[in-house]
């Protein structure tokens, strides 16, 4: 695989942006996303607040496209997250064979695999840092009602509640 070789300037180009773009989306820090960059931690800090202000189209189309995302990340990982909350639906096929090696028969099954509680409550932690302001109060209403009643990380959640 050939590697792409970043111009040594430090600017604010295509390749840089792509390469950042990629990387927040994947869910990268912002010093693992400056790094893979090739600038430093306090360049890209730089061009986040001069996109936020507005202090040129560049910058402020670089913020766009840094906080759409970073928006496309979360999406995935909560698609993920709400998967494994739902419990997957898994196929299975069994063939059978004479002795000849012709198939005789083939049998698909469905089955659904339980939720997850955790999972729910890995989404209300993601959703709880991603946006403070709205979900800052969220676990103060309530805990989820699940089959999951008697498990020890709920029962301790009570009891240090009470």
């Amino acid at each position: 695989m050939r590697k792409r070789k970043l111009p040594l300037n430090g600017k604010l180009d295509e390749t840089r942006i792509g390469i950042i773009l990629k990387a927040v989306e994947a869910g990268c820090s912002r010093t693992t996303t400056a790094a893979m960059a090739g600038v430093a931690l306090s360049t890209f800090v730089k061009w986040i607040a001069a996109g936020r202000a507005g202090k040129s189209p560049e910058h402020a189309e670089f913020f766009k496209r840094l906080v759409h995302a970073q928006a496309v990340g979360l999406k995935k990982d909560l698609e993920v997250i709400d998967r494994a909350g739902e419990g997957e639906t898994i196929e299975e096929t069994k063939e059978s064979f004479d002795a000849s090696g012709c198939l005789i028969s083939r049998i698909v099954t469905k089955r659904k695999l339980p939720g997850s509680w955790r999972a729910k409550a890995w989404k209300v932690t993601a959703l709880k840092r991603c946006f403070p302001e709205i979900f800052d109060d969220f676990l103060e209403k309530g805990i989820p009602q699940d089959d999951q009643k008697d498990d020890p990380v709920i029962i301790n959640y009570i009891e240090e509640r009470e």
